[in-house]
């Protein structure tokens, strides 16, 4: 056998790509996403009596992946690759994954994973049951636009072209995809599927031509002990041999604390109404809250830090005419409201997430003088509903929205999450101009929400977004010291890491690590089940460069509710491993490390950091973030 290896050492990033800001007198003109390594082209040929790497072998073929990469449904192990073991790096109490993929040139049934215990060299055992494997459910590689890009929304959402379906098109997709035509190359990406969705369900029948991936979840129990452990997983199914695939665990002494012991926040927004049109229920109906319920518990697994309740209508989230606080003018002419949908939504989200940090009460739409802030108000004695626009401009509009406020405030206090209540949702600009001021004689003690491009830009937000600009240094600035609740906003455009819905998994894996780098502490602004066209539905007006949302939903809906994605099992050791870098800085800031070990931390968190800047900030650099198959080293 002839071998040909090519390295190619990559330059450091170069100053201009870190700046945070576009470069416009370069002659790059604003692209900080160039390659510092690349091999422009090779070629082997061969004479003839090799098999071709570009045909699908025969037979069945079982083969461990990286967990970050999003297998395709043509896709194969050539001929002559020897497959690696599924590989684990972990530590106690942390949850890690991987895949086996399936390739076959037969229909295969009754598809099956078992897994075996791990064993380490001096008898330590991690057991079988602390493996999980789960199916992956295919979706066309049309729907991948579905997931979001640039600003969010599905009417900004509708080339199913989008990078990575394109990519797969070209790599595993029928030769000569350069040359069709875009209606062509559109058929084509129906008949193939990628796998993000990582299903609860049984495995399906693999039909023949065409490969699966089990998705394989270590989780290491609390009491395990450092060192390597090896054991195996078998695959059987009908009409295959049985293959054994090995398993290494790396397993390192520290423990992982639990998600709700997290120092950095997820600020992942639950979508009640994505929810129900989803799987048709009636809004805040017992299915309904049955079905949020997997949402919360999937989220729950972050320890995430923030709930969205709108109350006036027509909102970026989606909800239409509806609130969850209902207003009611009574008999009396007096007005009063009715907390039963809130209580019980509040009641599953601290069930699931414990307090969450940010209560975020949706009082504003937050682009230029947005002149609409409908709410619904329910006459007693008649039993009709009217509309009641709470614009400035209305002659009692500061007495009502200070008898909501007091109200609200006191029904929050009495449950406890007074101090999560905040008011929202401004974006660059703020809606109604008048409304922070008329709260605030109210409500002094509550705080405002934003997502603004440039992060807080007044004095009264409190917890806030933030796209850009940043600096990428190789000090950190440890974002886990900021007292105000301030998480990245991962949109296309940015200065820090790109994550929408469309971007590869370890994008998602590193955007905690670099949010913390440059001073916040955590990311957010991420859909977790904006199913169908729900994301800016209805709004009335976006306003001048919406900073908008640009991952519609992390959580795929399976037949009983939500069910993870690989981008999201990727952001769950992104949270993992951000603990370990907090845990590590605090020893540095306490300083109670021995000089010698100090300098070692210090050298370790600047190389990981150092080691990732070829994932660049202005864009999801598919191609690029393919590079991340050197992350456990």
């Amino acid at each position: 056998m002839n071998v040909l290896a090519v390295e190619i050492r990559a330059s450091d990033v170069h100053p201009v790509a870190l700046a945070g800001r576009k470069n416009w007198k370069t002659p790059h003109q604003g692209d900080v996403s160039w390659s510092h390594g690349q091999l422009w082209a090779m070629e082997v040929r061969s004479a003839g009596g090799v098999p071709s790497v570009l045909t699908r072998p025969e037979g069945v073929r079982v083969w461990a992946e990286d967990m970050h990469r999003i297998i395709i449904s043509s896709e194969f192990l050539a001929e002559g690759v020897s497959p690696a073991p599924l590989r684990f790096v972990g530590a106690p109490n942390g949850s890690f994954s991987g895949q086996i993929v399936v390739s076959t040139d037969r229909a295969l049934t009754g598809l099956k994973a078992t897994p075996g215990k791990l064993a380490s060299a001096d008898g330590a055992v991690i057991p079988a049951g602390a493996l999980k494997a789960f199916a992956m459910t295919p979706h066309r590689l049309d729907e991948w636009r579905t997931l979001g890009w640039g600003r969010g929304g599905m009417p900004h959402c509708t080339n199913p072209l989008v990078t990575p379906a394109s990519m797969a098109l070209v790599r595993h997709g029928p030769r000569g995809t350069a040359g069709m035509t875009r209606e062509r190359r559109i058929e084509e990406l129906k008949k193939l599927s990628f796998f993000d969705h990582v299903a609860a369900g049984p495995q399906a029948p693999l039909p023949a031509g065409t490969s699966r991936p089990i998705w394989v979840t270590l989780r290491v129990p609390a009491d395990a002990k450092g060192g390597t452990y090896r054991g195996r997983i078998r695959i059987e199914a009908a009409g295959m041999k049985p293959a054994s695939v090995p398993v290494e665990a790396e397993i390192h002494g520290w423990r992982v604390p639990g998600p709700r012991g997290f120092q950095a926040n997820a600020a992942l927004e639950q979508s009640p109404y994505g929810v129900a049109k989803q799987y048709g229920a009636r809004l805040w109906s017992d299915e309904h809250f049955r079905l949020m319920e997997a949402s919360f518990r999937q989220l729950g697994r972050i320890g995430n830090d923030w709930v969205n309740i709108p109350i006036i209508s027509l909102t970026e989230f989606g909800n239409m005419r509806d609130s969850m606080v209902r207003w009611i003018r009574r008999r009396d002419g007096t007005l009063a409201f009715d907390y039963a949908a809130l209580d019980r939504y509040l009641d599953l989200a601290v069930r699931r997430l414990g307090k969450p940090r940010v209560i975020n009460f949706i009082v504003m739409q937050g682009c230029g003088e947005n002149r609409w802030s409908d709410v619904d108000i329910l006459d007693e004695a008649t039993g009709r509903r009217t509309t009641k626009n709470l614009y400035h401009t209305a002659d009692d509009f500061a007495d009502l929205w200070r008898r909501f406020a007091r109200s609200l405030y006191g029904h929050m206090r009495s449950r406890g999450l007074e101090r999560s209540m905040h008011w929202g949702f401004l974006w660059d600009s703020v809606g109604d101009s008048e409304l922070p001021g008329v709260l605030a004689s109210a409500t002094p003690e509550v705080g405002w929400t934003s997502a603004a491009h440039r992060g807080k830009e007044r004095f009264y937000v409190k917890a806030y977004s933030q796209l850009l600009p940043f600096r990428l240094t190789e000090k950190s600035m440890m974002g886990w010291r900021k007292k105000e609740f301030h998480v990245l906003l991962p949109r296309g455009g940015g200065s820090l890491i790109a994550g929408p819905g469309v971007a590869f998994p370890f994008n998602f894996r590193l955007m905690v690590d670099r949010a913390l780098v440059v001073g916040m502490n955590g990311v957010g602004r991420m859909g977790a089940d904006y199913w169908g066209d729900t994301y800016i539905k209805g709004v009335r007006a976006e306003g001048f460069l919406r900073a908008g949302m640009p991952n519609h939903f992390m959580l795929w809906p399976g037949p009983d509710g939500a069910e993870p994605s690989a981008r999201f099992m990727a952001l769950i050791e992104g949270f993992q491993e951000a603990e370990a870098r907090i845990f590590l800085e605090q020893q540095l800031v306490r300083k109670v490390l021995p000089e010698k070990l100090a300098n070692k931390v210090r050298e370790v968190l600047y190389e990981h950091h150092r080691g990732t800047l070829f994932i660049p900030s202005m864009n999801a650099a598919h191609t690029r973030a393919e590079l991340c198959r050197d992350w456990q080293d």
